[in-house]
């Protein structure tokens, strides 16, 4: 599986490798009967890995010679490429010919995007998708096959670009080898002044006072509950009265002992923040507004039930039941957990088992600015959201599917805005930290203690990092082209999914320059998140996994296994019978690696070219500015996995859409993908 760690299962994830995968040899087992297992699962993986056969004389082959028109089918030499063209002459030009069609259908979109100044959108105060570790160390620097003693003493540099919160940074750090000795210097891009704002309040918090015990404990609640205690209501106030008070850069490098630097503009803006929050300026709702109430009180009345009226005081506990009404994450978790999640939409507590009616305090780092989908308005009847122009996708309106934002061309600064509570309805803790992480701490039917044990942790391990003054951290809300970072150099680059809204070659040419060419493990790395709506709303079969039946054939065969194991043991144990460990999800069986290609291709027409222009052949996309993209296709990537597994994360349900992919420079000697 694309996420497992070199040298480990890949089905219990367990150490051990010497049982490989007989077809593509980059599968590897622990044991035989781990490999029988996973055979069905592993299936799509090998498809790709494995040989392939050229499309006109059936002959399996080591190295690819691509069709250049689609991309789909490959041969031994040109000779067999041009006898099959009469055959495979109408599918390629049918492929061809829906990728210029997507991308026609993006192009309003991106065209959107590229004159965007902010999105119309919640703060994305928790983020969407599974934390990463920014570096690897173990599976790259500091792998057993690396001779140079220096990787675990040496100062690796990080560029997270689009960097949302703080849980990759965090993660990182604790993914850090007991045996590393050297220090980061970590560079945060957000432009949304909100969560950079709450970002940097979190590392002033891990900082300020080391006589403050149990900060990773605090820390935790205050990141993730919707209500704290006394204490955590004393740390957060304290310090956002002390980063109120800063006026600069250097005043802000100062209070933080040196560990964070900003620009004396970008600080001004993140100060309205802080001061809004001390000042619990958020939108506290008029109850003789009607209009307000009959909205509010009727999600209210839906949960009356759930035992927590002592909080219908709280505006924020009345917001959160506005964006949790029609809510069922329950449905997502297996029975055992589903107590957790309940509890998680009736209260939003993340606490150390403290008590819901002992939490006093609404969290009010969780509010900013609103949403396009949740507009109140202010007490006295104005409107809350004076925007100076709005522009709308048009685009948007008619195919709601693909693209669902609203695009503002807005100067406000955070002291123009009301707030309000941010955190979507699907957002939660469990989404967002990997449930075997969370697991091996201690497993626990309730999922809100092993977590918090799991992320207390995590932060814990970052906050000993700081004190040790082994954290150097530069914080920017700079638009992401316009960051201006010439001089430097990194080991490690993220952008988000940012190539969704610019392309993946824009990426390249801004960012690429800026890899460490002295590191040959350094990778600039993008996401994709929009490839779902673009290709699977798009009703054509060249775009749905030609695959996909078998797949779905494949994981039914698993799950009725699973099943038949499940009431094996309720009729051996009883009741009390937990089910098997690795249950089956049918996204585990389709290595979709196909189709994100042919959405890049779309991209790249949307984004490059213009859509009048053919389809792309797939190494015009892979290479740009002498960097390289890593072929999934053939093997897997080496600092952040291509996609997200299900099989063993019970609890926490990751987000199935994130696709990642490497780009590098290579060396000399690498042989690039051909196309015919």
């Amino acid at each position: 599986m694309s996420d497992v760690r070199r040298g480990h299962c890949w089905y219990c994830r367990k150490p051990g490798d010497k049982v490989p995968c007989s077809r593509c040899k980059i599968g590897v087992y622990c044991s035989q009967n781990c490999l029988g297992r996973d055979k069905r699962r592993h299936s799509s993986e090998c498809q790709s890995f494995g040989p392939q056969k050229c499309n006109f004389c059936q002959k399996q082959l080591e190295n690819r010679l691509e069709c250049s028109g689609c991309g789909g089918v490959i041969y031994c030499n040109r000779s067999h490429q041009q006898q099959d063209w009469k055959n495979h002459k109408a599918e390629c030009k049918d492929v061809q010919g829906d990728i210029v069609a997507v991308a026609k259908a993006m192009t309003i979109t991106t065209e959107s995007y590229a004159n965007m100044k902010r999105l119309m959108d919640y703060p994305f105060y928790f983020g969407n998708t599974l934390a990463l570790d920014f570096l690897r160390l173990t599976d790259n620097e500091c792998a057993p096959s690396e001779t140079d003693d220096e990787a675990l003493s040496g100062n690796y540099s990080i560029l997270s670009v689009g960097s949302g919160d703080l849980r990759n940074l965090v993660n990182t750090i604790a993914s850090l080898p007991a045996a590393f000795k050297g220090s980061l210097n970590v560079t945060l891009c957000d432009f949304d002044p909100f969560v950079m704002a709450r970002n940097v309040l979190f590392l002033y918090i891990m900082v300020a006072d080391d006589s403050v015990g149990d900060v990773d404990k605090y820390l935790t609640s205050i990141w993730y509950s919707l209500q704290y205690t006394d204490k955590e209501e004393e740390i957060v106030s304290k310090a956002l009265k002390k980063l109120g008070s800063c006026s600069t850069g250097d005043s802000l490098y100062e209070l933080t002992g040196g560990l964070i630097e900003m620009e004396d503009e970008e600080v001004q803006v993140l100060r309205q923040v802080w001061e809004g929050w001390h000042e619990k300026r958020y939108i506290r709702y008029d109850r003789t507004d009607k209009n307000n109430m009959s909205s509010f009180d009727q999600s209210w009345h839906g949960f009356k039930s759930l035992g927590c009226d002592d909080k219908v005081e709280s505006p924020l506990y009345r917001q959160r039941m506005r964006a949790v009404k029609n809510l069922r994450l329950r449905e997502d978790h297996p029975f055992m957990h589903r107590y957790s999640s309940d509890m998680w939409v009736q209260n939003g507590k993340f606490t150390d088992g403290v008590n819901v009616r002992d939490l006093g305090h609404d969290n009010v780092t969780l509010t900013g600015r609103p949403g396009n989908d949740f507009s109140p308005r202010c007490k006295g009847g104005n409107s809350a959201y004076p925007y100076q122009s709005v522009v709308m996708d048009t685009h948007a309106i008619e195919h709601p599917h693909r693209c669902n934002r609203m695009l503002l061309e807005d100067s406000r600064e955070p002291i123009d805005i009301a707030f309000v509570y941010c955190i979507q309805g699907d957002m939660n803790p469990y989404r967002v930290w990997d449930y075997l992480g969370a697991e091996a701490t201690g497993y626990n039917d309730d999922m809100e203690p092993m977590y918090f044990r799991y992320i207390r942790k995590c932060i814990k391990s970052t906050v000993d990092f700081i004190r040790k003054k082994r954290l150097d951290v530069k914080t920017t809300i700079t638009e992401a082209r316009k960051l201006n970072l010439e001089g430097k150099t990194f080991d490690r680059i993220f952008t988000s999914n940012l190539q969704d809204y610019f392309g993946a070659h824009q990426m390249v040419r801004k960012f690429g320059p800026l890899l460490n060419r002295g590191n040959k493990h350094a990778v600039l790395v993008m996401e994709t998140l929009h490839w779902v709506e673009t290709v699977y709303s798009f009703n054509n079969q060249h775009f749905k996994g030609e695959l996909k039946c078998l797949f779905e054939r494949l994981y039914k065969q698993d799950e009725s296994s699973y099943n038949q194991e499940y009431q094996k043991q309720l009729m051996e144990r009883g009741d009390i019978a937990s089910p098997p460990r690795y249950r089956p999800s049918i996204e585990d069986y389709d290595y979709d690696v196909a189709d994100v290609i042919k959405y890049l291709k779309s991209l790249y027409l949307a984004t490059e070219t213009g859509v009048n222009s053919k389809a792309p052949s797939t190494r015009t996309i892979m290479e740009c500015d002498g960097l390289r993209m890593r072929d999934v296709r053939q093997g897997r990537n080496k600092v952040a996995p291509f996609r997200d597994v299900y099989r063993g994360r019970q609890g926490g349900i990751p987000g199935t859409e994130r696709r990642t992919l490497e780009w590098f420079y290579p060396a000399p000697k690498d042989i690039c993908t051909s196309d015919a």
